[in-house]
């Protein structure tokens, strides 16, 4: 369908035509804002094409229609991950399979699509360990899911997942990382330290602040 200029859609089209900073910041919900019914169809279809594979078709299928899209990425998390033995290839299925598991399961508490965040815990991608920290939240905090994520600050030796794994863990327990707060700072550089001996006092700590299903 050729799209005019002044279309709603027209935005939409070129955001996935360019590679400066508007591309890697993003979709978001202004692209949708004012669409017509018939325009929201069309984007619809244009989005749902290959979106398995595209951080940016399942974002915008989201913020097109939340609970549409969550159907649409059930059935999708529903398949086996497919396996790429080009680890760039592999590292971007795995956050795309991630990103919707974090859709669905803010949303959702099915207990089918939670359990299978722990799974991310331990991928060979820096990047996508870091994004399964970031991805919890007390609607997915399973004992399962809280154990990787503990797991995670006892093992990691990469800077980012450590860091994210360790806000995400004060954060469920209520706890801010606030540098002007000595407690919740020695809480924090506890959690970083290299001796498990400190981490262990240190999520013993937040568990006596807030106690937590995992724990």
């Amino acid at each position: 369908m050729a799209v005019t200029d002044d279309s709603k859609l027209s935005r939409l089209y070129k955001f996935f035509n360019t590679y400066g900073p508007e591309r890697m910041n993003g979709l978001d919900a202004s692209y949708f804002a004012g669409m017509s019914p018939a325009e929201q169809a069309e984007a619809w279809d244009f989005l749902m094409t290959g979106f398995p594979d595209s951080v940016d078709n399942i974002t915008g299928l989201y913020l097109l229609n939340k609970m549409r899209a969550i159907e649409q990425f059930k059935l999708a998390l529903d398949q086996p991950m497919p396996e790429s033995e080009f680890p760039a290839e592999q590292r971007e299925t795995e956050i795309d399979r991630l990103l919707m598991l974090r859709y669905v399961t803010n949303n959702d508490p099915d207990p089918r699509y939670i359990a299978m965040l722990a799974n991310f815990a331990g991928s060979k991608f820096e990047s996508v360990r870091t994004q399964f920290a970031q991805s919890l939240s007390n609607r997915n905090a399973t004992p399962d899911n809280i154990n990787a994520l503990k797991g995670m600050i006892f093992t990691e030796t990469e800077r980012l997942p450590l860091a994210s794994a360790i806000l995400a863990l004060m954060e469920l327990h209520g706890v801010s990382s606030d540098p002007d707060d000595p407690e919740h700072r020695a809480t924090y550089m506890s959690l970083r330290s290299s001796a498990p001996d400190d981490k262990l006092a240190a999520m013993n700590r937040l568990e006596a602040m807030r106690p937590l299903m995992g724990a």
